[in-house]
């Protein structure tokens, strides 16, 4: 038997936490094998051969007997006790997959137990075990994310691994690549919603699938834009346009008679000193230099007024029919100026002037409707960008429908112009409400919601927005029909109990928003969970969770109803995770908040190209030992003219776009870099920990990723702490989980983050071999000795039962420290030893210190 000083059976069923085929204890010294399990071909062989066998002979067998050609020498590799030795000395594990002749994939690995007093290696556990499932699984994941799931074409993930591979073993001759983004599908979502548009990008991806995609391999990055990367001669891919160009004009949907896609080419050939991804931003040019061509083709007399590179990009977005151009001078009459489409749309004669422009567009609008565009035009004056739809009398047609979007143009100095669109609306308007609900569609919601303020300048009214939180778990879980009568009830509920209801809409799938008029009395979150759960009681589904938000116009009338709403549901988005809240108001925190966020991200890719991001260091107090036994890499942004940023501010919304990937490896390889010079000029090194986002795990190799920097940078990896939150599990936590054991494997001490805060730690740590947990601040500043149900002394047990260290974090008081110290808490982390020190600070804290 093993003695218990070298690993207790308890120690055993923790160290290998799973189904093994073989388990051996390797005696170095002894050069001698003592077997706890192994298949009956090792098990068989050391009855046989007994201690005459050495570990290597042992492994020669194992490796023979089960292994492949391909893997053979991977596994006698090891089979060289010193090699052995060199390769798992400072680290806690060392593992290496091979493929098992009878059941797959397999795990290897070699575990030290007991080093002898001149810290040799004595014995070592050595385990092997089937890993065919995870493999399988992995690379079922692997195959999933490289899909785009509307068309099934390859993502943008795919598209940037093969740049990579052609990046590392160069391109072919005839590589081209091919930009392509489909002209007004913006125009069909907003008119006739997204499930219109959807069908036109899967319209588009038939149309390409079927020229280029037995010739190249096609690829789909969100919303219009395709790509593909094409092994072709340049004369025989111009053939193929000819013919592409044909399909997509014959294409029938239920949209259009036919679809336009612009295009940008770029070939290896043409520029051969071009990377992959230059040529793919070669390509993206010419496909927006030709989508530039498209929309000024239907600008043909005021193209000299839409010259400047800003006003061009806004209108293109709003280009659904042609262009018009408004101008007031003083002392001048008003000018209308437009495009040969917008004048025949109108029923112009092409020889009016612009003044004769504007005075029959004036002279049709509906009566009813006089004051509402004279409103517009004054909101457009003072800067606000509007979207109006009005009747309007054709001279042949008679009563048709307009929209008209306008923004005034800041670089027009004589006098005042606004630049728009207009677009005849008039088939669309029975296409106004939503079919499952009844409810307007948005866009119908936005230009009615604009006509009620508008005509009603003296009145308030607030925007009540009602959004299902994770509504696509509700989908997946109970099927569309079932999801179906969730809307519909919902929006019958809406309708019966919403006070004062002016107007309702649909703004997306599961999306509601109610304008209502403003009574004087601010709705309290009180009243909002009591409306809640009279809508919840007869809910055809019971496990949801509804968010409301409320935007008062009193708070600022001058914005469009469109904003008014985006401040609604950012509200909504504010109270998402929080159950004791149903409903949020938008104030001016949260207005504060929107210029924050904004200003954030405008600033944040800028902001790590000029290294305005620094590392700060919060010293770990070593409890036993009394001092400095390690430190948490955190990160501050330090902006040229605000100053120092609040973390607080700006971490929540990289965590929310996922730039909080980058600025975590910005972290990384900076903590790396600063260990290197530590080592390299012999100052104090202690151990740094480095947080992992749950945006981080989104990469499947990240414990590759993170191995590259280390093997590049030479960083002993008992130097680095990765710290991960309970609260990444919530999303792929297999993937994570394993990804977590491969960091672990490699020698690598892993902090459960937060530890007591989420309901599923503990079934994270039953998963999960973790080295260290961190006892969040709550639990420290919440601390009730004298309490029966003390959460700080539960956490504690747990921390002891399972052999493992803490690190107590926001200790601030000499108090909360001697009641630490009793309980045995190894680390302190917190102002009462340190805040975060920029990194010179640290380096003088640990001169000081030593």
């Amino acid at each position: 038997m093993i003695s218990n000083n070298i690993l207790s059976s308890e120690q055993i069923l923790r160290t290998i936490g799973g189904v093994y085929n073989n388990i051996h204890l390797f005696d170095l010294e002894k050069d001698a094998v003592q077997e706890i399990y192994a298949i009956e071909a090792v098990h068989n062989f050391l009855n046989e051969y007994g201690n005459k066998k050495s570990i290597q002979e042992l492994l020669h067998h194992v490796a023979n007997k089960v292994s492949t050609d391909e893997y053979l020498s991977s596994i006698l590799e090891f089979t060289n006790l010193s090699t052995l030795e060199q390769r798992i000395k400072g680290k806690k594990i060392i593992s290496f997959d091979y493929v098992e002749k009878y059941a797959g994939w397999t795990r290897c690995s070699f575990i030290p137990v007991e080093y002898s007093p001149d810290k040799k290696l004595r014995y070592v556990l050595y385990t092997s075990r089937v890993i065919q499932d995870d493999k399988n699984h992995e690379e079922n994941l692997l195959a999933q994310m490289d899909y785009d799931e509307h068309t099934g074409l390859y993502n943008r993930r795919a598209l940037e691994r093969d740049g990579k591979h052609f990046g590392k073993e160069g391109m072919p001759k005839d590589l081209t690549l091919i930009a392509m983004d489909i002209n007004g599908l913006n125009a069909v979502n907003h008119t006739l919603g997204v499930e219109a548009g959807d069908e036109l990008v899967k319209g588009a991806a038939d149309c390409i699938i079927k020229v280029f995609g037995s010739k190249g391999k096609i690829y789909r990055l969100g919303g219009d834009e395709f790509y593909v990367i094409i092994d072709m001669e340049l004369n025989e891919l111009v053939k193929l346009f000819s013919v592409f160009d044909n399909v997509t004009a014959s294409w029938k949907g239920n949209l259009a008679k036919g679809l336009t896609i612009s295009k940008g080419i770029a070939a290896h050939a043409e520029f051969p000193d071009l990377t992959f991804r230059e040529l793919l931003a070669k390509a993206d040019q010419r496909m927006y230099q030709e989508k530039e061509k498209y929309y000024k083709s239907r600008d043909k007399r005021i193209g000299e007024n839409l010259k400047e590179p800003e006003s061009f990009s806004l209108i293109m977005q709003k280009a659904y029919s042609g262009f018009v151009s408004l101008q007031f001078g003083d002392g001048q009459l008003p000018k209308l100026f437009v495009d040969d489409f917008i004048a025949n749309f109108l029923g112009f004669e092409l020889t009016n002037t612009p003044e004769k422009n504007y005075e029959e567009w004036i002279n049709r609008i509906h009566p009813d409707y006089s004051d509402f565009i004279s409103s517009a035009i004054e909101k457009i004056i003072i800067g606000n960008q509007t979207e109006v739809q009005y009747p309007w009398f054709h001279p042949k047609a008679g009563l048709t429908y307009i929209r008209t979007f306008g923004y005034r143009d800041p670089n027009f100095t004589d006098g005042i112009r606004i630049n728009g669109t207009f677009q005849n609306v008039t088939n669309l308007v029975h296409l106004q409400k939503d079919r499952l609900t009844g409810f307007y569609t948005n866009e119908a919601f936005f230009q009615k919601a604009e006509e009620i303020l508008m005509a009603n300048k003296e009145k308030n009214y607030r925007f009540f927005v009602s959004d299902i939180e994770n509504f696509k778990a509700i989908n997946d879980r109970y099927g569309n029909e079932h999801s179906d009568e969730l809307l519909k009830y919902l929006a019958k509920s809406l309708k019966n109990l919403c006070k004062n209801l002016v107007l309702a809409g649909r703004l997306s799938t599961d999306v509601f928003v109610c304008m209502q008029e403003d009574t004087g009395k601010v709705q309290t979150s009180k009243e909002g969970l009591k409306f809640q759960n009279a809508i919840l009681d007869g809910a055809p589904i019971k496990n949801f969770v509804w968010k409301h938000g409320v935007y008062y116009t009193r708070i600022d009338r001058n914005i469009s109803a469109q904003q008014m709403c985006d401040r609604a549901r950012l509200a909504v988005e504010s109270i998402k995770g929080n159950y004791d809240v149903a409903c949020a108001l938008y104030d001016e925190k949260l207005d504060k908040f929107v210029k924050t966020k904004q200003q954030i991200l405008e600033n944040m890719e800028d902001a790590l190209k000029n290294k305005e991001f620094k590392v700060y260091l919060q010293p770990k107090h070593d409890l036993r030992k009394n001092k400095t036994g390690g430190a948490e890499a955190l990160v501050r942004w330090i902006h040229p003219v605000i100053g120092f940023m609040n973390p607080g501010d700006f971490i929540p919304v990289f965590e929310q776009n996922g730039f909080v990937k980058s600025v975590d490896e910005f972290v990384f390889r900076e903590v790396c870099l600063m260990l290197r010079r530590w080592i390299d000029e012999g100052k104090p090194v202690v151990p740094i920990s480095v947080n992992l986002s749950r945006r981080d795990f989104d990469s499947v190799d990240l414990a590759e990723q993170l191995l590259a920097v280390i093997e590049e940078i030479d960083i002993p990896h008992e130097l680095i702490h990765f710290e991960v939150t309970e609260s990444a599990f919530s999303d792929s936590p297999d993937r994570i989980a394993n990804t977590i054991r491969k960091l672990h494997d490699e020698g690598f001490v892993i902090e459960l983050d937060d530890f007591g805060t989420g309901y599923s730690s503990l079934t994270s740590l039953s998963e999960i071999e973790f080295d260290i947990l961190k006892l969040d601040m709550s639990i420290i500043r919440n601390d009730n000795p004298d309490s029966p149900r003390n959460v700080l002394d539960m956490c504690n047990q747990i921390v002891k039962q399972m052999n493992l260290k803490s690190v107590a974090e926001g200790v601030e008081t000499e108090a909360q420290l001697n009641r630490l110290k009793k309980i045995g808490c190894d680390y302190i982390q917190g102002y009462y030893f340190s805040k975060p020190l920029p990194v010179e600070d640290f380096e003088n804290y640990l001169a000081n210190e030593a």
